[in-house]
């Protein structure tokens, strides 16, 4: 059996995060749609579909946790620029925790996990020069 990692367990992880990274990004500066598009990509998530991405703009300002609204310019044409709310940003920060608690939750794992793949990480080279020498 192979794993694909595009497979939906690799995939959601991204979806999920999708939520929180806008809040992020809207924290630090209002902008459209298309550069908020762009800086998900700067954090790495990559493959969000378009469709997808303004629905859940639409979303997030239907659950108050951003609000927009309309910039014309003479250069072109209308854009929906987005603004993170108060309730966003309580929302940011309780994310933020859950991060956090996650971030440790994901230490401990590859802590054990690297033990597995050196079993003799734990045991110390003063040790075991001390035994060869016996």
């Amino acid at each position: 059996m192979s794993i694909d990692k595009s497979d939906k367990h690799f995939t959601n992880l991204n979806k999920n995060l999708i939520t929180p990274y806008i809040l992020l990004i809207l924290k630090n500066i209002n902008l459209h749609g298309y550069l908020i598009m762009k800086e998900l990509n700067n954090f790495g998530l990559f493959g969000i579909d378009q469709g997808n991405f303004y629905r859940t703009l639409r979303r997030l300002e239907k659950d108050n946790l951003i609000s927009s609204v309309w910039q014309t310019t003479e250069d072109g044409p209308a854009k929906r620029v987005y603004t993170i709310t108060q309730l966003g940003e309580e929302y940011l920060s309780i994310w933020a925790d859950s991060m956090k608690k996650t971030q440790n939750v994901i230490s401990n794992f590859f802590n054990i996990y690297s033990t597995f793949l050196n079993p003799y990480s734990n045991f110390k080279e003063d040790n075991y020069s001390e035994r060869e020498n016996e």
